[in-house]
């Protein structure tokens, strides 16, 4: 039965991002943003379940404030969309209304600003001007990502 469960997993990956894909990520954004784990191996397991490598990344917490309403669902998977194509690995959701956090992990020696200038670019396209991107410095423990995500 297990065996089974885990196939039909797999093969809805494979088949693309489901909206409970996209629920999780905000789940374990907000919850990487406001502290909320038991311990950092328990943050470490829910990301890495989701795809995102914790270990061994440099990891970059990105902010998108805007006014708009009603487009940050479509915003977060245009971005997360971009991302995976172009190899980027990170978690993307609203993580309270009018900010989208993205949860960037790059190798050690990959530079982060070729890629945030590339969400801010989509951010501009989506929401206009009054779009503000942000990103923390890169911290190489998830531990450590709440204080960016604030900086």
């Amino acid at each position: 039965m297990l065996e089974r469960a885990a196939v039909a997993l797999t093969m809805a990956r494979l088949a693309g991002p489901a909206w409970w894909e996209r629920r999780a990520h905000r789940s374990v954004l907000r919850d990487l943003y406001e502290r909320r784990f038991r311990s950092p191996a328990d943050a470490r397991a829910r990301a890495e379940a989701l795809g995102l490598p914790a270990l061994g990344h440099r990891l970059f917490a990105v902010v998108i404030r805007h006014t708009h309403t009603g487009t940050e669902e479509h915003l977060d998977e245009r971005i997360a969309k971009v991302l995976e194509r172009t190899g980027v690995r990170a978690l993307v959701g609203e993580t309270a209304p009018g900010r989208i956090g993205v949860l960037l992990a790059l190798a050690q020696a990959s530079a982060w600003q070729p890629v945030v200038e590339r969400i801010g670019r989509l951010a501009r396209e989506e929401l206009g001007p009054d779009a503000f991107v942000a990103v923390g410095p890169g911290v190489t423990d998830l531990s450590g990502i709440a204080r960016s995500w604030q900086e």
